[in-house]
């Protein structure tokens, strides 16, 4: 019984956590909601410190990528789950961490389209800086 009262103390401490940090996110703008930054803090969270911001960067991820496919052929690699598109996003902004000044679509966009060649036609931050 103490294991479970600890366990939900740990949980309701990272709701807490995770709504602070979502609370004081920037009012939208023409950029979207979640700037890059703020995509990137919350999708480093672990799994085991803070589920919530960790559910929260995973349906981020999914949802983003469902516009990101909106209209066009499937360009993404099969048998990628939630949790591989986390680390196609981490390993990007370990790669361009330049690339946290923009907005939070934009970065993941730009690691889909680094990830996927095929869907290289989508839009994305490094097409802005390069003229692509």
């Amino acid at each position: 019984m103490r294991v479970l009262r600890l366990r939900a103390a740990s949980v309701a401490g990272a709701c807490l956590i995770a709504a602070g940090a979502l609370a004081s996110a920037a009012p939208a703008s023409a950029e979207g909601w979640q700037d890059a930054g703020q995509i990137a803090a919350i999708c480093k969270a672990e799994p085991e410190a803070n589920p919530v911001a960790v559910t929260f960067c995973l349906g981020y991820l999914q949802g983003t990528l469902d516009a990101f496919l909106l209209g066009r052929a499937n360009c993404m690699s099969p048998g990628v789950d939630a949790n591989g598109l986390r680390r196609i996003l981490l390993e990007h902004v370990e790669r361009h961490p330049d690339r946290l000044a923009t907005s939070g679509p934009l970065l993941v966009y730009d690691a889909f389209a680094e990830a996927w060649p095929a869907c290289a036609h989508m839009p994305r931050y490094s097409a802005r800086s390069t003229g692509r």
